[in-house]
């Protein structure tokens, strides 16, 4: 997982968000943010928050997504607040590691010169709870909701930063939807003897989980087994195991549980992806040898 806290610290150009105690977490929001653009795409709305800078006075976007995260337009006349709550999801046993990351010259493909950086990020192991609180739901809206949260949960979605370069991918151990009915006298007297995170002060369970079965539109999800060959192998440099180990050279996460890391990967495809289009067609694909028909990314 990567955490950005927006800050350096002494160890890192990037540190791991914590609260005040030290423990990593991840906030509320951006959980809110990643569980509200799935809604968006499973509910098929068509919100508005990309027309145009909000305006005082303007119009409601009023989309089946602004109705149940609150309305983008927060100026706009009878804006609506969320009726979804999502709570900051504090990490159990999380170990914090800094690893090394170098910005790659694409023209010469190799490390750009002093675009060396170093970053802290959460080793796989650590567990958290996803709490969402949700008001006068509809059964569409309960639905979408639990659908983006099994999502989350598979991994499809992943949640913090970096996210494109493999990080952020959570495997859910336990789902449980639970609520309670305020008109009832008995669900009232259940929410005030027990605490808000006990299942008692949530008397009935909703089985099955909502959502299933539900897939995102346009997703498409690759999965492969390789084995390194026979008379072949790799490396992948990090500073802090050699470090640890004594050695000048060694392997992101260590010897006994080597790791090839996603952002390597992914510059891999993007760069034969590029080549392939560019034999079948030369405009449609950057070139970084050429800086007349390389873009800014």
């Amino acid at each position: 997982l990567r955490l950005s806290s927006g800050d350096g610290s002494p160890l890192a150009d990037a540190a791991v968000r914590r609260r005040v105690d030290r423990t990593p977490v991840i906030p509320g929001t951006s959980i809110a943010g990643v569980l509200r653009n799935l809604v968006e795409r499973l509910s098929e709305s068509r919100c508005k928050i990309d027309e145009g800078p909000e305006q005082r006075g303007a119009q409601v976007c009023g989309c089946s997504t602004c109705k149940l995260f609150g309305e983008v337009r927060v100026g706009a006349t009878d804006a609506t607040p969320s009726r979804v709550v999502v709570h900051d999801a504090i990490l159990n046993n999380a170990e914090v590691r800094v690893t090394d990351g170098v910005a790659i010259n694409r023209s010469r493909k190799a490390a750009a010169d002093a675009r060396k950086f170093d970053q802290e990020e959460i080793v796989p192991g650590a567990s958290l709870t996803i709490e969402v609180v949700g008001r006068d739901l509809s059964e569409k809206e309960l639905d979408w909701l639990g659908a983006a949260l099994r999502l989350v949960g598979a991994g499809i979605a992943p949640v913090g930063g970096r996210v494109a370069q493999g990080f952020g991918r959570l495997d859910v151990t336990r789902l449980a939807c639970r609520c309670r009915d305020l008109a009832n006298a008995a669900h009232v007297f259940a929410a005030v003897m027990r605490d808000p995170g006990d299942d008692g002060a949530w008397p009935y369970a909703v089985e099955p989980f909502p959502g299933g079965g539900k897939t995102l539109p346009g997703t498409l999800i690759w999965s492969f087994e390789v084995a390194v060959a026979d008379n072949a192998t790799f490396l992948v440099g990090d500073s802090g195991m050699a470090l640890a180990t004594g050695f000048d050279r060694a392997p992101r996460g260590g010897a006994a549980a080597p790791e090839l890391p996603g952002p390597s990967l992914r510059g891999i495809l993007r760069s034969q992806a590029e080549r392939i289009l560019r034999t079948l067609k030369p405009e449609a694909a950057c070139d970084p040898t050429n800086p007349r028909t390389c873009c800014a990314a």
